[in-house]
């Protein structure tokens, strides 16, 4: 049996029910000589309903981020695959510059967020996809967020990520809806340094009109918006199943756990947080495809893997 004790606890377990169960006659002080302990610890248990110790971890915990850029880590570290390393320089960055690596790693414990090894694993069963060594196989993703208090337009985080390259580009829209998607996917195709030729998403409302488990194209008249948003750049939209589309995963309890950390009561903060929230975006996206190398790419950044690709086209050409 598993006991977990005070390293200065003068009583067991089986002592504390022994008190709880002694009745009123005897005193304090005569169960006090009983087990050798003093009459401070009798009171202390003898009214109590449990027999363990409780936590002795601070109510008020003392954090050098707060619960808006908390977010925005857990979310950078489920969505682009980031390591603890990874992760410290881009907080150190844009965020808390003297945040610690032990800090870090207590707030990835207390999200209960699970191992990025373990989130790999989900999909071992299934399909691996095909290598790409050319960039333009583009996956999109949409987090809904909480309504925030004062601006309801920004509302849903939208996420880019190539393949090959892992080049991202981020941004926050009103809503979830196809329109949106679709002026999205627009947004993507203007900001990428190259040409993107097939999409990825998951099975969605947002994204497309099929249901789940239906494999028929639907016909031209009732094509979804972002369909025809792909079919006129050009672009050919894929679909993936959600267990094997990492970004679509909600088992972990990221969606209750954002609208906790962006329950801001006070109007005033929630103002600066969600200014501070989209500069946030525009240089996380800038710090992770310049300036942060990944190990998944021998040590480079998306920006190297693309100068270098462009390197290789021009000396075949």
């Amino acid at each position: 049996m598993d006991i977990k004790l005070h390293k200065k606890a003068t009583t067991t377990p089986g002592i504390r029910a022994a008190i709880q169960a002694a009745p009123d006659s005897v005193t304090h002080r005569e169960l006090a000589e009983r087990f050798g302990v003093s009459i401070s610890t009798i009171r202390r248990w003898r009214f109590r309903e449990e027999v363990h110790d409780r936590s002795h971890t601070r109510h008020n915990l003392r954090t050098s981020l707060s619960p808006a850029q908390e977010m925005l880590l857990m979310v950078a570290r489920d969505y682009l695959h980031l390591g603890l390393d990874d992760l410290l320089k881009v907080a150190q960055a844009f965020l808390a510059p003297h945040l610690s690596r032990s800090s870090l790693q207590r707030l990835i414990k207390r999200q209960n967020a699970p191992y990025l090894e373990n989130l790999s694993r989900k999909g071992r069963n299934m399909q691996k996809p095909p290598k790409m060594n050319a960039p333009g196989m583009v996956h999109i993703a949409v987090e809904v967020l909480p309504e925030p208090v004062t601006q309801p337009e920004e509302r849903c985080l939208y996420l880019a990520i190539d393949r090959a390259s892992r080049w991202v580009y981020l941004e926050t829209l009103p809503s979830s809806s196809a329109r949106d998607a679709s002026r999205f996917l627009q947004n993507v195709v203007d900001q990428a340094p190259f040409t993107i030729n097939r999409v990825m998403t998951c099975v969605s409302e947002t994204f497309t009109a099929q249901t789940k488990g239906s494999s028929s194209a639907n016909d031209a008249a009732d094509q979804h918006p972002f369909d025809q948003a792909c079919a006129h750049e050009g672009i050919h939209h894929g679909l993936e199943k959600a267990a094997h589309y990492r970004h679509g995963h909600t088992d972990s309890g990221r969606i209750e756990r954002l609208d906790e950390v962006l329950h801001l009561p006070e109007a005033e903060q929630s103002e600066k947080e969600a200014e501070a929230i989209t500069s946030l975006l525009e240089n996380l996206t800038r710090h992770y495809n310049h300036c942060l190398p990944q190990r998944g790419l021998s040590h480079r950044t998306p920006a190297d893997v693309l100068r270098e690709w462009r390197a290789s086209r021009s000396e075949t050409s």
